[in-house]
């Protein structure tokens, strides 16, 4: 009974608990990011509805579970915000990233920690803010990824402040992700010198990095398209004539979001790439892919049609979370849905999970633990707000040892069970 309890998956049918992430006093809205094994989440609370990116009055904040609808934790020297007239902090910004100890940081940049509090980058590297830049992760041991300047790095408190290595030919590079365990970093590499995120089209290669920093890019799954080509055969007298002819999508366009401590990684390939005045119908739309821990790229969203869609966050199971945005809308729909990809079951829009209230409108999924609770971003009554499910099963990713244990239990009991109807 205990393998069996182990073992156990979430299903639909399964209840899952919603929990909304309650902002600040005097606040209106929270934003989500990231969340640890123990279900604390990171994010911010806002005091405005804007953009997270825009918006001057948001605070990095954290939540933990059994609370989250009750706001915030207290954090020494950060929240409560010193602007309510409590003895902590300013705003930070908002917080980008959560280990398993409950260590994160901030966009401000600032790394907050039970033993420290709050420490600025700058102090905690020793160096100037120029090679601090932005952190976006955080690991075992308060290994930290960020983007700076001079291009991305890794941190840790026995190595120092490492520049991460960039793909041969390209351009930039920008880091997305660490793995929990502080050993793996994902991102992706401009290959034409289109800055990464640039709204405008890029072509790009998804990279994955170990914790010496040696790196690799990753191969993205074959596509095909129906490529117009024109031809003028003697026979048509000076005339042309116009055929569609399947293809390879040949030009690189993968992004890699993030990883789980086995180097399992999740991202998205295909999408507009190249000068965009150029063909711009000419490319497949980006899809949620899956590299497993080999490099070997798979589509996790393999729909037919124009819409699109992305994995944010994996867990060590290999269930999948991100956003997939429609290409087509009905009366009162939304575009962009908060999705799960399960080895187990499927894909499934979240909003169609039991126990999502009436009224919610779930947009995106940015991070799943290994216990299978999901955390994300969602609206109701106009504003933007942070959300946490939990599956009411406890979801226990198994060492290799304890499957060989059960399936030789297994084995053993059918052989017993043989013979002892043979000997009757």
């Amino acid at each position: 009974m205990l393998i069996v309890a182990a073992l156990a998956t979430p299903n639909l049918t399964h209840a899952w608990t919603f929990s909304w992430l309650a902002p600040a006093d005097g606040d209106v809205s929270t934003f989500a990011t990231s969340i640890n094994a123990s279900g604390q989440v990171v994010g911010a609370s806002r005091s405005g509805s804007l953009d997270l990116s825009n918006d001057t009055s948001a605070g990095a904040v954290r939540w933990s579970a059994g609370t989250y609808s009750s706001g915030p934790d207290v954090v020494s020297g950060l929240y409560p915000y010193s602007s309510q007239g409590s003895i902590g902090g300013p705003r930070r910004g908002y917080a980008t990233a959560v280990n398993a100890a409950g260590s994160f940081t901030t966009s401000d940049p600032v790394l907050w920690t039970a033993s420290s509090g709050p420490r600025t980058l700058e102090t905690v590297f020793g160096t100037g803010a120029s090679a601090v830049g932005s952190p976006v992760g955080i690991g075992a041991g308060e290994t930290i990824v960020g983007n700076a300047p001079a291009g991305p790095y890794i941190w840790d408190p026995a190595g120092g402040r490492r520049n991460l290595g960039s793909v041969v030919g390209s351009f930039s590079t920008t880091v997305n992700g660490l793995s929990p365990n502080g050993r793996f970093a994902v991102g992706s590499a401009s290959l034409d010198g289109t800055p990464i995120g640039a709204s405008f089209a890029n072509e790009r290669v998804a990279v994955l990095w170990d914790q010496s920093g040696q790196h690799a890019a990753l191969a993205e799954p074959t596509r095909y398209l129906l490529v117009p080509s024109i031809t003028f055969p003697p026979a048509t007298g000076g005339g042309f004539e116009e055929s569609l002819n399947l293809q390879p999508y040949t030009r690189r366009s993968g992004i890699a979001h993030a990883v789980n401590d086995l180097g399992e990684v999740v991202g998205a390939s295909g999408g507009q790439v190249g000068p965009v005045f150029v063909f711009p119908s000419f490319a497949p739309p980006q899809r949620a892919v899956i590299w497993d821990r080999n490099g070997n790229p798979r589509l996790l969203d393999t729909r037919p049609g124009n819409a699109t869609s992305e994995a944010l966050a994996i867990n060590a199971l290999g269930a999948a979370v991100g956003t997939q945005r429609q290409d087509y809308l009905r009366v009162g729909e939304s575009a962009s849905r908060a999705m799960l990809w399960d080895p187990v079951l499927g894909e499934v829009d979240l909003n169609a999970l039991p126990g999502v209230p009436d009224g919610w409108l779930l947009y995106d999924a940015v991070g799943i633990n290994d216990a299978g609770q999901i955390v994300g971003n969602g609206q109701f009554n106009g504003r933007s707000q942070g959300f946490v499910l939990s599956p009411d099963v406890q979801v226990v990713p198994l060492p290799a040892s304890a499957f060989l244990f059960l399936a030789g239990s297994l084995l053993l009991t059918g052989c017993t069970h043989r013979f002892r109807i043979r000997t009757r």
